[in-house]
Order: structure tokens, then C-alpha cells, then sequence
């Protein structure tokens, strides 16, 4: 948990940091780059090493796809606010999860059902 909220500040603080600088487009480097690979780097390579193993169509790619194409479209900015939110849902749904008593107790996420039908 520690470790997603100083992720979590980290990434805050480069998006917050670039978002004030306005950085003319065209300009050599980007420096919306960097907060794009440090929100998003684990969700890229859980993306890739579902690709390699045949699962396509997680979260994870389609994040990917979708922030990948908000860059083709020019919109870096977007793609790593994009990125970052999702970075921050994560840590809530694991926080929930992690902390909710009743889930703790009944083993909801163990369940699994005998037969669909």
C-alpha cells in the first residue's frame, strides 16, 4: 500500500510539474514522457507479457491501447492523466479490498461457482 501512494505522489507531482510548464508542441523532448512511463510502466509491461501469453483483451491492453492512442493523436497530456487515474483506481480497489473487513472474512474473491449452468 505504501509503496502505490508513493508511486501515486510520484506521479502526481511530474503530471502537476508539467502540466504548469507550457512547453510549446514540436519542441524537441517532451516532458510529458516521463510521467507517462512512470504512471503507466507496470500496466505497459503486464500489457506486454499478456500479449506474449496469448491473453489479449485485459485492462491492462486496453489501457494501453487506449493511451497509446491518444498520443498518436497528439493528446500526451491526456494519455498521462489517463494513466495516472487508472493507477489511482487501482490503489483504491486494493485498499478496499485489502482493508474491508467483510470481504476479509467471507472469502468472496476465493469463490468460484461448480458449473455455469
Amino acid at each position: 500500500m505504501v509503496d502505490y501512494l508513493v508511486h501515486w505522489l510520484k506521479c502526481t507531482v511530474l503530471l502537476g510539474e508539467f502540466q504548469i510548464k507550457a512547453v510549446p508542441e514540436g519542441r524537441g523532448f517532451r516532458p510529458n514522457y516521463p510521467a507517462y512511463l512512470i504512471s503507466g510502466w507496470t500496466v505497459l509491461k503486464s500489457a506486454g507479457r499478456n500479449i506474449i501469453r496469448g491473453q489479449v483483451f485485459d485492462e491492462n491492453f486496453l489501457m494501453t491501447i487506449a493511451t497509446t492512442g491518444a498520443i498518436a493523436i497528439h493528446k500526451l497530456p491526456e494519455a498521462a492523466g489517463v494513466m495516472l487515474f487508472y493507477k489511482i483506481g487501482e490503489l483504491f480497489q486494493e485498499g478496499a479490498l485489502t482493508y474491508s473487513p467483510a470481504l476479509k472474512g467471507r472469502g468472496f474473491l476465493k469463490t468460484q461457482p461448480k458449473s455455469s449452468s
